[in-house]
């Protein structure tokens, strides 16, 4: 003989509350409960006790909770398990369920933050060396809530030379080719905006410069959210070709200094000849 005892979703059994009064009994008890009787003689019976307990966040609409089990063996039908309380038959055992007062706790804000960046050449600029670049971060608080010790790190590639940075609204460090920026508090649907100021010093083999950056601030919640953003602004690698050779320009200058000799030589040539006739 083996009951089943499939409790709904708003219901958990305490384990270890269960008890059968045959003490041969196999009893599983996880989210379910499943009891295992060898055999039952005729005219005789088996108590089976457990506790369930309610789920606290149960809806304020739901009045009653319900829980009936099923008992199979090997040599009869399924039968479902019968509320003795009521007269009907093989009805489930229906258990009313009285809500407390409503407490309201105290509303927790969200911390929503979001990051974006762009870079941009200066108007007619290619982007090689000595050049500059601009680039612009975005910082906002898209959430409810406050962000508390938001902290933007900006990785500025090798390529590139920090020349100035403005950030209105917190407080800044440089170290190397990183920018940290930091924030005390980042109110909901604030919004702060930080610019970089760098200078090419060398163009990237691929042609792509790339500028990364990443955010991390504490909601109210003692949740840590991270966002991250990057940029890409394409330069000039090498100049194109133009069809002709590359310039010698020391090969052209001694050719220049040999054509100015000849040129010399024959000047001094003509007078020479000159001055013979006329003698």
């Amino acid at each position: 003989v083996i009951l089943v005892d499939t409790l709904l979703p708003h219901l958990r059994l305490v384990i270890g509350s269960v008890t059968v009064s045959d003490p041969a009994a196999l009893i599983t008890q996880d989210a379910n409960l499943t009891v295992r009787i060898a055999s039952i003689a005729p005219g005789a019976s088996v108590i089976i006790t457990f506790d369930a307990q309610i789920n606290p966040h149960l809806d304020r609409s739901v009045t009653s909770v319900a829980n009936q089990g099923v008992v199979s063996g090997s040599n009869f039908a399924d039968e479902p398990t019968d509320d003795p309380a009521t007269p009907a038959d093989d009805d489930p055992t229906i258990v009313p369920v009285e809500h407390g007062p409503e407490v309201v706790g105290p509303q927790i804000g969200y911390f929503d933050p979001a990051l974006s960046k762009i870079g941009a050449l200066e108007e007619g600029q290619l982007g090689l060396p000595g050049e500059h670049l601009t680039w612009v971060l975005t910082i906002t608080n898209k959430g409810n809530g406050p962000g508390f010790n938001v902290r933007i790190t900006d990785h500025m590639p090798a390529e590139l030379r920090i020349d100035s940075v403005t950030f209105a609204g917190g407080t800044y460090t440089i170290e190397g080719q990183t920018i940290i920026f930091a924030l005390d508090q980042l109110d909901p649907g604030q919004t702060l905006t930080a610019t970089i100021h760098t200078t090419v010093l060398r163009s990237p083999l691929d042609g792509t410069l790339i500028n990364t950056a990443d955010l991390d601030g504490t909601g109210a919640d003692g949740v840590v959210r991270r966002v991250a953003a990057s940029a890409e602004v394409r330069v000039v690698s090498t100049l194109p070709s133009t069809g002709y050779p590359p310039v010698d320009t020391a090969r052209s200058a001694r050719v220049w200094a040999m054509f100015a000799a000849a040129l010399a030589a024959l000047s001094a040539g003509a007078v020479i000849w000159r001055v013979r006739r006329r003698a």
